[in-house]
């Protein structure tokens, strides 16, 4: 197998290990390195993972400079270990 053929990363670990590094909007969610369009669905995941993640819905300027209102997913603190170790392949 070469580098070229090497399976990109699963979206929930993306997802995942952005989330370590702090909270993502649904609009972060969809960019690099995650790649998440449908955000609510990677954080349903997570929590059937057994990971706690927390959703605030916050406003932001949408299009038109009307507002909009969209979802921040965080990792809870008390999740960290629990991500590491899935991460880490040990669940």
């Amino acid at each position: 197998m070469t580098a070229t053929d090497a399976k990109p990363e699963l979206q929930w670990k993306r997802g995942l290990r952005a989330l370590l590094e702090g909270p993502l909007t649904t609009r972060q969610m969809a960019a690099a390195p995650v790649f998440a369009h449908a955000g609510h669905s990677l954080a349903a995941e997570l929590r059937k993972k057994g990971l706690n993640i927390e959703t605030e819905m916050v406003e932001v300027v949408g299009y038109g400079g009307c507002s909009a209102r969209i979802a921040r997913y965080a990792l809870a603190s008390d999740s960290r270990e629990l991500a590491e170790r899935l991460l880490a392949g040990d669940r």
